[in-house]
């Protein structure tokens, strides 16, 4: 209990004491609308942000294990195609400025292509899965601190949550009879991802700290396992951390260098496997210029592993890896454009440690839009 206050009380500092002289924080001061006024029209109460990213990865390796050649091969599960919308109208309806409420819309839709060998013994490549999602709802919080964690913010979403998934995904577990891959492992869930996203940042913005939350509860529609003779469910809890610090800016905004760790983990269960994912990653993030970034991540640790539900102790499919990636950005308020390559130095795969053919080298491409 000591080590928590002590913590609370280190961060509390942390964030509080960096502050410029006449920095004006007191947003209180703000004039506020009449609402009541009838000049003013709905669009005037409605502050849209919008933004739409597109992106794709390519993952390939080795597959010689030979150190004296190497031989270009495309990964399993790869490339990999996703499109994103996203959109929040925050109503401007409420006397209190820092009060956060509106619906939003959130979209995606994904494709994921697999290497099968062709009859003339080279590669083809087939759609292995392909899947759509859709949530709107509604957003729900505040922004806090005006003297101590300013521009801070505590938001809650509450969305209906729809994905459908068509799927082929060659798993090992022995499928009920009647059924092939495709079949049994697509579906449609609806039910809802509850989520709660806290943000605090200091004065000045030289530290920040994220924490995000989601579950997702959903119902299968589409199939009934036979196997266990009724609808499938899906349970998801999703947690990602992030602290981001610019320590040299202290001493001056022009070396704008910050330090990032960020560990994402997920825990499902889909009546059928328990599973477990993680990505942690330091990064060094460097934004000198107005319109041009780079970012290194010397170390990424990836991890993923399934349980069956029939035998707990039966695990497979694990994974885990070592990686770095290296990652040029560019473009100005309204446009981004990114491109990455991550190698992989260390991998396990199933019983394969570290050969050439599960070390992957992934090249990462996105543009996304901002209004």
């Amino acid at each position: 209990m000591k080590k928590i206050f002590a913590l609370i009380l280190i961060l509390t500092i942390a964030f509080n004491v960096f502050s410029e002289e006449g920095e004006q924080i007191d947003k209180g001061a703000e004039k506020v609308k009449d609402k009541e006024n009838p000049d003013i029209k709905l669009k005037d109460l409605c502050i849209p942000e919008i933004y739409s990213k597109t992106s794709a990865e390519f993952r390939f390796s080795d597959s010689s294990n030979d150190p004296t050649r190497f031989d270009f091969t495309p990964m399993k599960n790869s490339p990999v195609f996703k499109e994103e919308f996203g959109a929040f109208i925050k109503l401007d309806i409420f006397k209190n400025k820092n009060v956060i409420f509106g619906p939003y819309v959130y979209s995606e839709l994904g494709g994921k292509m697999d290497r099968r060998e062709a009859n003339n013994g080279g590669n083809t490549f087939v759609f292995e899965e392909f899947n759509a999602l859709g949530e709107t709802g509604i957003k729900a919080g505040f922004e806090f601190g005006n003297y101590t964690f300013t521009g801070s913010s505590l938001v809650f979403s509450i969305p209906l949550h729809i994905k459908f998934d068509i799927n082929d995904k060659d798993d090992v577990l022995a499928l009920p009879d009647g059924s092939n891959q495709i079949e049994f492992y697509s579906n449609l869930n609806v039910g809802t991802n509850l989520g709660i996203l806290l943000e605090l940042k200091s004065k000045i913005n030289y530290l920040s700290f994220i924490l995000e939350n989601y579950l997702i509860a959903t119902a299968d529609l589409l199939y009934v396992d036979n196997a266990y003779g009724k609808t499938r469910a899906y349970i998801e809890e999703k947690n990602i951390l992030e602290f981001n610090i610019k320590p040299f800016n202290f001493i001056s905004k022009m070396i704008d260098i910050q330090l990032a760790i960020n560990n994402r983990a997920i825990f499902y269960y889909d009546c059928i496997n328990f599973g477990v994912k993680e990505r942690a990653y330091f990064e060094i993030e460097w934004d000198g210029f107005k319109h041009f970034g780079v970012s290194y991540k010397p170390i990424i640790y990836n991890f993923s592993l399934k349980i069956p539900k029939t035998n707990i102790y039966d695990a497979y499919d694990q994974f885990q890896s070592l990686s770095t990636e290296v990652e040029v950005f560019f473009g100005n308020k309204n446009i981004e454009v990114s491109l990455s390559y991550e190698p992989t130095y260390w991998a396990l795969d199933k019983a394969k440690i570290n050969t050439d053919d599960i070390r992957s080298h992934t090249l990462k491409g996105a543009v996304e839009l901002k209004f």
